[in-house]
């Protein structure tokens, strides 16, 4: 149950910082922002040469196609 409070109280904190943050930045600003990137990923891993996979601090896990041009 102590476990449990903490990891909603990390949580929560961790909400706050990122609300905190996006009310700094401009929602529409179209250029890739490093600061951003790294409080939102948590893993990035290489599944196969045309596959991906991102795991977000929230928990929230996408597989993404890679597509190279030649």
């Amino acid at each position: 149950m102590l476990q449990e409070q903490y990891l909603a109280e990390f949580y929560e904190q961790r909400l706050q910082e990122m609300d905190s943050y996006t009310k700094k930045v401009n929602y529409l600003k179209r250029e890739f922002d490093d600061d951003l990137v790294r409080r939102l990923h948590q893993t990035v891993s290489v599944i196969s040469e045309s596959k991906v996979e991102i795991q977000f601090q929230s928990g929230i896990v996408i597989r993404q196609d890679v597509l190279c041009a030649d």
